[in-house]
Parts: C-alpha cells; structure tokens; sequence
C-alpha cells in the first residue's frame, strides 16, 4: 500500500488495516498463553543473568579484597620483623653499665630489666595517688632515693617505685619518698 494515499472508507485495503489493527490491539491486550509463557521465560533469562554478574561482581570484590588484606597481612609482617630487629640492635647496643654513670644508665640492659620488675610488682598503680593506667596517666619508675646522691641504690629494686607521671614531675629528684 503507498504511503502517499489513503485507502478509500470500506475498501478492501481499509478493511486489511481495520483488520491489522484490531489483530495488533487484540495482542496487546490479552497476549496469549504461549506469549506469557515466552514473556515470563524472558523475565527469568534475565534475572538468571542478573544473578550471575552479581555473583561474578561479588567474586571479583572478594578476590580484590582478599588481595589488599594479604598485601596489608605482608606489610604488617614487615613491620614486626623491622620492630624485632630494631629491639633487637637496640637492646644488643645498650652501653655497658658502669656504677655512677650519667644519662646513659636509662639505656643499659641492668636498668631496663629491673625496670620491668618494678612494673610487674608494681600492681601497675602509682604508688602516691593509688590512679592506674586505666585512668589514662603513664607510669613511671622512680628511685625514692635520687639516683644524683645515692648512685649506689640506682639497680635496688627496694629503692624503685611506680609512680603516675604527674606525681612523679612534682616530686623531682630533691623530695626523697619512702
């Protein structure tokens, strides 16, 4: 049929696409079982596809995920060998100690050993205030005689006690505790 005209009302061209018509709306409005069925299979091809780019989407953030977390596991291995050899090379150049030594006696392998003895016994409180690390301070080992004028008693661990930060800088070195 061209396009340019029109076919005359009630001639057999005009019936054809009356006819057309109501085949195409008729279609529309109540497909048949065989078109459901056609329709539903389409829906359910393309759930199922859906579903598997989710689950290769998934796959494919686990797998990156997975990665980072070895990447970050192997960093923080790295880290714990350089933190043991830097203990390691810090506790093997410790100066030697030497009785009436200066700044240097912080360092040496003595000091730092009867250290964590007053810290293990200590009960982890200061020993002035009665506050502990749960309250947020720091803890510090102080010689109750200063170490200035009795350097003999700077490794007796009856001379060491655990005091909180604050009460420990407003003691200083000339109050002597007991």
């Amino acid at each position: 049929m061209d396009s340019s005209r029109r076919p005359i009302y009630g001639s057999p061209e005009h019936q054809k696409g009356v006819f057309m018509r109501n085949i195409i709306d008729s279609r529309a409005l109540f497909p048949s079982k065989g078109a459901t069925k056609t329709h539903t299979h389409a829906n359910q091809t393309d759930r199922q596809i859906k579903s598997i780019k989710h689950k290769r989407e998934a796959k494919a953030r686990q797998r990156k995920l997975e990665s980072l977390v070895a990447e970050k596991n192997a960093e923080i291995r790295q880290l714990n060998k350089a933190l043991k050899q830097s203990r390691e090379t810090r506790y093997k150049t410790s100066p030697p100690y030497h009785p009436g030594m200066k700044s240097d006696f912080y360092q040496t392998n003595e000091w730092r050993k009867l250290r964590w003895q007053a810290i293990s016994s200590g009960n982890g409180k200061c020993q002035v205030c009665g506050r502990t690390q749960k309250n947020g301070i720091i803890l510090h080992v102080d010689h109750k005689l200063p170490r200035s004028k009795y350097p003999e008693l700077e490794l007796d661990i009856c001379n060491l006690q655990l005091l909180c930060e604050d009460c420990n800088m407003g003691k200083g070195a000339a109050i002597q505790t007991f």
